[in-house]
């Protein structure tokens, strides 16, 4: 919880966050040098980059493309320029978009050393709102980052995969974030923490229990609810043993029936 008048570019809370992050994985993974921070382009200031590279940290980072508008456009517009079909995340070709790197074209003085500009056109989607930087009827996105790999549609591909992170501040909001309680600070706070717990549960929720191909692993929380977590129930005792009753023409009953055998199967944590 931050104050209303906080600014969404604070590199302060930036660090803060990404040390955060590191402290709750040390020990996961491989160290630092393994993982790559993503973030919008309220994450690309150069004290957080500068941050992240002294950390040992790789970065993917959006960047306004009006600061690199005359090199975007020039590359658009000159027929030599190659470009490098985009595809989707699941490898496929997305049909009209490419990207190209314009490292080259434009002044990086002020971000980290190693820093690459990757920029992407695509046509903008049915009903999307005109901007000032529309080429041509083209949607232009572009970001900075330090990772050497070549491959630039690989690169765009693992950029774009930040966008959940918006699917999980729409989830959130569906478990209490959207509706604070309190005019009060503090209790507004807990309320938030309380909510990310509950966020969290339903995310391992579908990853432990739910078969990777069930579209309920993806599902929105309150469709979750729905389906899974406010059927209507009997609890019974017979033979010693209690049982919860479901109704079993309820559509989703094999699903909580599987989803409880799973979660029962895991072995009890050490």
């Amino acid at each position: 919880m931050r104050p209303g008048n906080a600014g969404a570019n604070s590199a302060a809370d930036h660090i803060e966050v990404l040390e955060e992050a590191l402290a709750a994985l040390d020990g996961l993974l491989g160290g630092p040098e393994s993982l790559v921070v993503r973030a919008d382009s309220a994450g690309s200031s150069y004290e957080f980059l500068d941050y992240a590279c002294q950390a040992g940290v790789g970065f993917m980072v959006n960047v306004r493309v009006g600061r690199f508008a005359d090199a975007v456009r020039a590359a658009h517009e000159n027929p030599e320029t190659v470009w490098t079909a985009a595809v989707r995340q699941n490898g496929e070709a997305r049909q009209g978009a490419a990207v190209v790197e314009l490292t080259e074209a434009v002044d990086l003085s002020g971000f980290p050393d190693r820093t690459r500009l990757i920029v992407r056109r695509e046509p903008r989607h049915p009903g999307a709102q005109l901007t000032f930087e529309d080429i041509d009827g083209q949607r232009f996105t572009a970001f900075v980052t330090d990772q050497p790999d070549q491959d630039l549609a690989e690169l765009d591909r693992l950029m774009r995969a930040h966008a959940g992170v918006e699917d999980r501040i729409r989830d959130q909001k569906q478990t209490g974030w959207g509706r604070l309680p309190s005019h009060d600070f503090a209790i507004n706070t807990i309320w938030c923490q309380l909510a990310m717990i509950a966020a969290n549960l339903l995310v391992w929720l579908g990853a432990l229990g739910l078969d990777e191909h069930d579209p309920l692993r993806r599902a929105q929380p309150a469709t979750l609810r729905y389906r899974l977590l406010h059927v209507a129930g009997k609890l019974t005792r017979s033979g010693r043993r209690t049982r919860l009753q479901l109704d079993r023409d309820w559509p989703w009953a094999d699903q909580i029936v599987g989803l409880y055998r799973r979660l029962w199967a895991l072995p009890t944590p050490a």
